[in-house]
């Protein structure tokens, strides 16, 4: 059996070695999730491996393209079959923009019915033309771009990458997929770590005394580690459960959140794959 663990969190995918103008290199690292704001769902696609090299100084202008959706949903999405046309769309801006003139494509999003393209670049002078060029094979879309400066890259950090329960549930769900593509069906139940930080031993045992903790068996829970002074109290769990989708909505969401009452933190967890 082979342990696999979120705490590190260093799991990848879809990567892609960039080379950047100032010889900055980075891997892109394309997902993507679903947000609420004032109750509509959000879809965000997004470059997380630009987290590394964002903000960069040759780069500090975000040009936002627009187009308004031709048939959305009630929810403000597209459909499958507007879907694949808007992924040839995009597909050509990245190679009029990104390949063509290099910026740098960041990602998109999608509410209420608009689709937004985040690019960065150095020099506007020339983004009209290759717009125009990108957009003649897409007739039926009507579209609005805009440059500002940007040098912080806000339009990337605070509009496009994952606030940290997004982000938790993108490892969590790679996760599940690696063990998946590793061969691990996902029928059979095993012992389950869990690892959680605290401020305290009171904020831990707090935590430990709420509804639903009898479920879980404590494994470790050392004195402070005095390299950790922001959260020096640790606390090892174990269950048994199949690590599935259903496990991280029933179990660790659930775990992070009454960390978080308590001024804890859910550091991750891990498992054995099971083949």
């Amino acid at each position: 059996m082979t342990s696999i663990q979120t705490r590190s969190f260093a799991l990848l995918v879809f990567l892609a070695p960039v080379l950047l103008s100032t010889a900055q290199v980075y891997e892109s690292d394309w997902d993507a999730y679903l947000m609420q704001v004032e109750g509509r769902p959000v879809s965000v696609v997004v470059d997380l491996g630009l987290r590394r090299a964002a903000p960069m100084a040759n780069k500090p202008f975000a040009t936002l393209i627009r187009t308004r959706l031709l048939r959305p949903q009630a929810n403000g999405l597209p459909g499958s079959e507007e879907s694949a046309r808007l992924d040839s769309l995009e597909e050509r801006l990245v190679e009029r923009l990104e390949k063509g003139r290099g910026d740098i494509y960041a990602g998109r999003f999608t509410h209420r019915g608009i689709r937004t393209f985040h690019f960065f670049t150095g020099d506007t002078s020339g983004q009209a033309t290759a717009l125009h060029a990108a957009f003649a094979g897409f007739p039926e879309y009507a579209w609005l771009a805009r440059s500002v400066a940007d040098s912080a890259w806000s339009n990337y950090l605070d509009a496009l990458y994952p606030p940290p329960r997004e982000l938790e549930l993108i490892h969590d769900r790679r996760l599940v997929d690696r063990l998946q593509r590793q061969g691990d069906p996902l029928a059979r139940p095993r012992p389950v770590e869990h690892y959680l930080r605290f401020p305290s031993k009171i904020s831990r045992m707090e935590f430990l005394r709420q509804p639903g903790m009898e479920a879980f068996t404590v494994a470790e829970m050392p004195e402070a580690d005095s390299t950790r002074k922001d959260m020096p109290y640790l606390l090892h769990l174990r269950r048994v459960d199949i690590p599935d989708m259903q496990f991280i909505d029933r179990v660790v969401i659930p775990l992070r959140d009454k960390a978080s009452r308590m001024r804890g933190r859910y550091e991750g967890w891990e498992t054995y794959l099971v083949e």
